[in-house]
């Protein structure tokens, strides 16, 4: 009896795999020319609100799916990053 409740646990959770496994994913590409500060991200992170946050040489930029915007050490006001490279 074990082994039949133990199966039909993996039967009912198997379906919600092949549906994860279905989804379409859209990817894009980023650039300089899209308004990225740099062309290499040196690393990348998606925070709860959904903000995809890249860290480059030259600041750190946050993407929202449809702007960046960089954020950079700026001498006048003491919040701001205190060095370009994240």
């Amino acid at each position: 009896m074990r082994i039949y409740f133990i199966s039909l646990k993996i039967l009912l959770i198997f379906p919600i795999f092949l549906n994860a496994q279905s989804q379409n994913l859209k990817f894009e590409h980023l650039t300089v020319e899209d308004g990225l500060s740099r062309s290499i991200v040196t690393g990348i992170l998606q925070d709860r609100k959904g903000f995809i946050w890249m860290a480059t040489y030259d600041g750190l930029n946050k993407y929202d799916g449809y702007n960046l915007t960089i954020y950079r050490h700026n001498p006048a006001n003491f919040f701001s990053l205190s060095n370009n490279e994240v």
